[in-house]
């Protein structure tokens, strides 16, 4: 399996466990599990993931990002609620955008493994893409001092918020060094934004978990 496809099927993983995000977060909300319908939405939402991941020719970056984030994490509340709460957005934008940064990553591997095959095709963006994964990490750094700071109920395991930060700050770092602009280069950025996407879900996961299991 092609490099890339290794990333996109680590970011495919987060979205499968983005559902059960939002399964967690009704189950706090006082709803309960609703196991069958959920596998069998698991199930449906996976396909429909790996559809746009690997078989997505344009604006996969977008379409993924809300597929690996906001909407498995929306289906998952509302499947056992009925209803939607605020959280359900602010942790679907989070999780969306740190799965765009790993997608955008994932292009610039793919764009520097085209020209390492034909010297012809166009050179990978540089500058313009950047900025975009510095906004997101900014974004990210700041939503993770959110949740540290402002639950109403001080959250189990909380501290996760401040590694998945040092991450955050760890890929920027990247991004600034300009990993971006060689071959070797886009492919440690590409799994270090798929690590931070992962990290982020996970830890949110388990936080909820452990808070609903409370």
């Amino acid at each position: 399996m092609a490099a890339g496809s290794q990333v996109r099927l680590v970011l495919w993983s987060s979205g499968v466990a983005a559902f059960w995000l939002g399964v967690c977060l009704a189950q706090i909300n006082g709803y309960p599990v609703q196991v069958l319908p959920s596998l069998l939405l698991t199930l449906g939402l996976a396909v429909f993931q790996a559809l746009v991941l690997w078989r997505l020719a344009w604006g996969r970056e977008v379409l993924g990002s809300l597929a690996l984030g906001l909407l498995p994490l929306y289906v998952g509340f509302y499947r056992q609620s009925g209803h939607w709460v605020s959280e359900v957005w602010v942790l679907g934008l989070l999780v969306s955008l740190a799965a765009g940064n790993g997608l955008l990553a994932c292009r610039w591997h793919e764009e520097w493994c085209r020209m390492s095959r034909d010297p012809s095709a166009p050179a990978p963006a540089g500058a313009p893409r950047a900025l975009v994964v510095t906004l997101i990490h900014i974004i990210l750094i700041i939503g993770l001092v959110f949740i540290w700071y402002f639950p109403a109920t001080p959250l189990p395991g909380r501290d996760g918020a401040w590694l998945v930060a040092v991450l955050a700050v760890a890929n920027q770092e990247l991004v600034k060094r300009k990993y971006y602009t060689s071959l070797r280069g886009s492919l440690v950025l590409a799994w270090m934004s798929a690590a931070l996407n992962l990290a982020l879900t996970t830890w949110l996961l388990v936080v909820c978990i452990w808070r609903a299991a409370g």
